[in-house]
């Protein structure tokens, strides 16, 4: 039976990378230990070619709707149906160090287009007036059970498992006709929001500030710790903001990690001298 003492902490993580396009998100996940393995919803895999020129031990594979053949200067995709198959299968044998699922935004929205593909071909479900296929419940809630069907795999995964996804800002009625602004993550339906967060402990807002002068490059950062109305929370010894600046994220959370488990270590040898 496991015992919470034996937890290392940064041992595995399971994170989620929150933020605008363009703050850093992939780069960060591409920093973690490999073998990595992205499923590419966004595709967007070239900062990873940028960052890191050198490492071959980042593969990927682009999820579509359905599966196309690889062309000229096009790497080809697989389907949603070989993606389902293939993250399912990773708690048989899971060769990888660190999984990244990027985009769960980009997922939700390949899992409601899958499920239309399905009913037009069927010639079934919603239509406009001009012929778009357009989502229904059945849709949404088949995007939940997908979404949570995933995490539950990827919980019990014995590697590093990043989520990236986009945020939205949206007005919360706390009452008395008062609105608060608050942030969730943007999703096709409206319950994925609200279950995604609950399988995190880490979850980690990026963020982007100007350059402090002419070709100075701009500055990247990490927060930890919720600050208005954006989401984050750690169970990591982490201060509130990290400083990513042309710096790999991972081995920063490790350094962290390593500091505060000799600080432990410092107070164990105290008690027992």
């Amino acid at each position: 039976m496991p015992n919470v003492f034996d937890i290392v902490l940064g041992g595995r993580i399971m994170a989620l990378f929150i933020s605008d396009n363009g703050n850093g998100k992939t780069v960060a996940a591409g920093s973690f230990p490999g073998p990595i393995k992205f499923f590419d919803f966004d595709g967007r895999m070239q900062p990873l070619k940028l960052f890191y020129p050198n490492r071959r031990d980042i593969t990927y594979d682009l999820v579509g709707m359905e599966a196309i053949r690889p062309g000229p200067n096009f790497p080809g995709c697989i389907s949603f149906m070989d993606f389902a198959r293939e993250f399912e299968d990773l708690q048989d044998r899971c060769p990888w160090e660190t999984v990244v699922v990027d985009s769960i935004t980009a997922l939700t929205a390949t899992a409601v287009g899958f499920q239309l593909g399905i009913k037009s071909k069927e010639g079934k479900g919603k239509k406009l007036t001009s012929g778009i296929q357009v989502p229904s419940w059945d849709e949404f809630n088949g995007e939940t059970s997908v979404v949570q069907q995933i995490l539950d795999v990827s919980k019990v995964l014995p590697c590093n498992v990043i989520f990236t996804a986009h945020p939205v800002d949206k007005s919360v009625d706390v009452g008395g006709g008062t609105l608060k602004k608050a942030r969730s993550i943007a999703a096709y339906g409206t319950k994925t929001p609200s279950l995604v967060p609950i399988y995190f402990n880490e979850i980690y807002q990026f963020g982007v500030e100007p350059p402090s002068a002419p070709n100075e490059p701009a500055q990247r950062f990490v927060l930890t710790q919720p600050t208005g109305k954006d989401m984050a929370k750690t169970a990591l010894p982490l201060p509130p903001r990290i400083d990513i600046t042309n710096k790999p994220l991972y081995p920063i959370l490790q350094k962290y990690c390593a500091e505060h488990n000799v600080k432990l270590q410092g107070k164990a040898e105290e008690v027992t001298a």
